[in-house]
């Protein structure tokens, strides 16, 4: 809990409450060790991702200890309003390989087992579950909860029934694992009437006689099995990898979630942890360095991906304080799945049903794509692991980027909308200059979204609508052009970036493969530098159809194209010293799919307009394709044809 709370609990004194009443990938690791097979279980752990629970023992508080958060620090209360289901549930039932413990001392069995919410709400007869019904917590050793006093609920009690617990699945499921255990040795509360117990050495050692009690040796993956020969850590991640599944199955591994005097203290008998049972969290320089935290897997995204190429393990956060699933945000949940992190904590492996349709489960890991980079030598590997092609006679150029993105062509009649439904897709956006089929797509209970983009690029305004797209909508989702070449995928390829499902490198590898012209230089541009918006950062609402541009704008930017090619005839179609970016070829094709798509918004009674318009796109082609052979006189003699014939438009339409 935050600062402002203990200044608050502290002011209030318990008794105070009692007389009131107060009414819940990708890894990639070294290239000497890229080739080998998931199926076979000799891939490396490090190149696997799982899913785990944040605060996995946890139960919200009561209503009357979250009345009593709420007076003093309603941030807190929303934060903590979640419940997980008891471990065992979680291993057989939502596929939960990696929880974290919270650990406070107790070694007289004299600091937890009374919480001050609970007296009040006995004293008040309120209407709350039991606390401690066995009475775990009179016996002396290591508890489980995270705050005392008042958020102090938890599926199991004291550490060694939770080990207890975790052991008997482990053995009932010889072949799994290995599971991962945060431990964070916890010596402080926010409440004035309970003083934890220091996390001295000491107690950290018997800490690991707790652990052997309940586990043999030979069951825990210790900083020892990792190291092997090596004379670090560190060396043995970095030239090796953690062990592989098959040498991993049936353990487990505690890792110290602490990055404090704590995790000081236990570093100080060994820097390689040598003969110790738990892995620290520190520097990737550092001896000990296996496994680290890095909890935003949005600001620290290209760190995480840079450790895990690494070869290190390491855990981040999927949401944070109930936030995401309250707002529907999937944004922080999929950078964590992309980034490559091994160990992805969250607070709602399952939906809570009060907030959202928002989860983290290992469904959304793309396997396939964590199987293709683990067996493809770094060599063979290609941009077909980050799509997939699918043959279709009603949508063109069909990909499926990701669980949740598609890419192609404009859906066109009821066959092409039945197989957008046999894909499950839900929402379909377009970024074409035509009105969306909006009547048609209800029919098939579609949501339409309209973000109109021209082949210049994708403007910032465009670029914050895809944004909201991934934050808003589950998907799938259906991006679309007119041929699905060239602005579709290259919307897809950004979306993609929003949600975390590519990074740049393999978002422009997309556009390769599909064939998305290099001439397009803005589509390309924008992919390679689109920037994922902040959670603070506005964004524009969705429309099903969005206003385009009106002739005369298409009109202007048509004339801003041709005092560019002008400029680019006097230079002799090389560079022009007004504007030395410009490119003859590509500015000759933006001209020629202007008139194109210009012609494609006019209505039925524009015929004669529309002809004029498709005999300059022709002119406009000619002359691309004069500039693409590198033929000056005919690329003059074209644009002169082009002019005329722009001419001869504005006096019978425009002058």
């Amino acid at each position: 809990m935050a600062k402002r709370f203990v200044a608050a609990a502290i002011s209030l004194t318990i008794a105070g409450f009692a007389a009131t009443a107060l009414c819940q990938p990708p890894t990639t690791g070294e290239s000497d060790h890229s080739n080998e097979g998931h199926s076979s279980q000799s891939v490396r752990i490090n190149r696997l991702q799982w899913i785990g629970t944040h605060n996995s023992y946890h139960i919200a508080p009561d209503s009357v200890a979250m009345g009593i958060i709420k007076l003093v620090a309603p941030e807190e209360a929303r934060s903590i309003d979640c419940t997980q289901r008891p471990l065992t549930e979680q291993l057989e039932q939502l596929g939960m390989r990696h929880f974290e413990l919270d650990l406070f001392r107790d070694p007289d069995a004299a600091l937890y087992r009374s919480p001050s919410c609970y007296q009040i709400a006995l004293k008040q007869k309120a209407d709350v579950l039991p606390f401690d019904p066995d009475q775990r917590l009179h016996q002396p050793g290591i508890k489980i909860l995270h705050s005392p006093d008042f958020d102090f609920r938890t599926h199991v009690y004291t550490l060694s029934d939770a080990l207890s617990e975790l052991n008997r699945w482990m053995k009932s499921h010889p072949d799994e694992g290995p599971l991962f255990i945060l431990l964070e040795l916890k010596s402080e509360s926010f409440s004035p009437a309970t003083k934890p117990l220091p996390w001295t050495a000491a107690a950290i050692e018997e800490l690991e006689a707790s652990l052997l009690e309940v586990f043999s040796r030979d069951q825990i993956l210790a900083p020892d099995d990792v190291r092997g020969d090596k004379p670090t850590l560190r060396d043995a991640v970095k030239a090796t990898g953690w062990p592989t599944v098959a040498d991993s199955g049936g353990k487990i591994a505690f890792l110290l979630d602490n990055e404090d005097s704590v995790r000081d203290a236990y570093l100080a008998k060994s820097d390689i942890l040598d003969k110790r049972l738990l892995f620290a969290s520190v520097s990737a320089s550092h001896p000990a360095a296996a496994w680290m935290k890095r909890n935003d897997p949005i600001g620290s995204y290209d760190e995480i991906a840079s450790l895990v190429q690494q070869g290190f393990l390491v855990r981040t956060r999927a949401d944070s304080g109930t936030k995401e699933a309250r707002e529907n945000d999937t944004i922080r949940r999929d950078r964590a799945i992309a980034s490559g992190a091994q160990l992805i904590s969250t607070d709602f492996p399952e939906p809570d049903k009060r907030f959202s349709g928002y989860s983290v489960s290992p469904d959304l890991l793309d396997k396939s794509a964590a199987q293709s980079s683990a067996t493809t030598p770094d060599s063979e590997k290609t941009v077909s692991k980050h799509f997939e092609r699918i043959e279709d006679d009603q949508l063109h150029n069909l990909l499926r980027l990701s669980p949740r993105i598609f890419s192609g062509s404009e859906p066109v009649g009821d066959l092409a909308f039945t197989k957008l439904a046999e894909l499950g897709v839900t929402t379909i956006v377009s970024v074409d200059g035509i009105k969306p089929d909006v009547e048609r797509a209800r029919r098939y209970g579609l949501r339409c979204v309209h973000i109109p983009i021209g082949y210049e690029g994708i403007d910032q305004q465009a670029g914050l609508s895809i944004a909201r797209v991934m934050r808003d909508i589950q998907g799938p989702i259906y991006f679309y052009c007119h041929h699905g070449r060239h602005r579709g995928p290259a919307v897809a390829a950004v979306a993609c970036i929003a949600s975390g499902a590519l990074d740049h490198a393999s978002a422009r590898d997309v556009l390769e493969a599909v064939g998305t012209s290099r001439s397009y230089a803005g589509l390309w541009r924008d992919v390679a530098g689109y920037k994922v918006p902040t959670p603070a950062t506005e964004l524009p609402d969705l429309v099903e159809i969005a206003k385009v541009d009106s002739v005369v704008e298409a009109m202007a930017k048509i004339g801003r194209t041709m005092d560019n090619l002008v400029l680019l005839r006097d230079a002799n179609w090389g560079q022009s010293q007004a504007s030395p970016d410009l490119v003859a070829s590509q500015e000759a094709l933006l001209m020629e799919e202007s008139f194109h798509e210009l012609g494609r918004v006019l209505n039925d009674e524009d015929a004669p307009y529309r002809q004029l318009l498709t005999e300059t796109e022709a002119l406009s082609r000619s002359l691309r394709k004069a500039l693409v052979d590198h033929d000056s006189e005919r690329a003059r003699a074209a644009f002169l044809s082009l002019e005329t014939s722009c001419k001869s438009c504005h006096r019978k339409y425009r002058d």
